[in-house]
This record gives C-alpha cells, sequence and structure tokens, in this order.
C-alpha cells in the first residue's frame, strides 16, 4: 500500500483556449493535480477516486503508464464528470459541466436554504 492517499474527482476536460486552440477529452480534476503536486517529492502515493460510467479506460491508462497507482480507482455507477472549462483573454476561467455530466455540481448553482 502507498504511504500517501489522495483523494478527490477526476474530470474529463475539453479546453478552449482563448487563441481558440482546443485540448479534448484530457484527464482532469482535483486528485490528479494533487498527485502531480505530491509527485514532486514522493513516488510513494495513490489515487483514490469513483470514476463514473463512461470514463475512458485509456485517460486511467495514461494515468498508470505516468508511475501514479491507479487501484483506488473504484467506478461507481454515476456518470462520469466532463466539462468544456473556457480561458479568457484576461486570464479568468469558467467551467461549464456538460448536460450529461454526473457532476453533482448543479444541485449548488441555486440558493441554499436552512430551516432555522
Amino acid at each position: 500500500m502507498a504511504r500517501y492517499l489522495l483523494f478527490g474527482h477526476l474530470t474529463i476536460d475539453d479546453t478552449v483556449l482563448p487563441d481558440g486552440r482546443t485540448a479534448m477529452s484530457t484527464v482532469g480534476g482535483n486528485v490528479l493535480y494533487a498527485a502531480i503536486g505530491a509527485h514532486v517529492w514522493t513516488d510513494d502515493l495513490a489515487i483514490i477516486a469513483r470514476p463514473g460510467q463512461g470514463y475512458p479506460p485509456g485517460l486511467i491508462d495514461e494515468l498508470a503508464a505516468c508511475g501514479y497507482l491507479v487501484d483506488g480507482l473504484i467506478p461507481c455507477e454515476s456518470q462520469r464528470i466532463r466539462q468544456w472549462q473556457l480561458y479568457d483573454d484576461e486570464g479568468g476561467r469558467h467551467y461549464v459541466p456538460l448536460a450529461s455530466s454526473g457532476s453533482e455540481l448543479r444541485k449548488f448553482r441555486q440558493p441554499l436554504f436552512l430551516e432555522p
């Protein structure tokens, strides 16, 4: 077992840069970026996430080929998270989840009111 376990989510990112260039169907997500950062100091880490239905096995193979332990990627019944990342000329970034995405983020776009 790895000494460090990194928990988070994996996404499929379709990125559009300000000049119109694109990078489609790339692996993303907070657990990936945490793993990249931690990998600077150690190789003894594993990624723990639940890629949803439709997550491309090829992207998981890419992670394994880069030396990441992917035994902690447990498929789940939810849809995979796929999103557009739109970068603007001023350095801003906007995320747009696909309608078919399993992202739970849409639930939080409306104000949440708690009973007193």
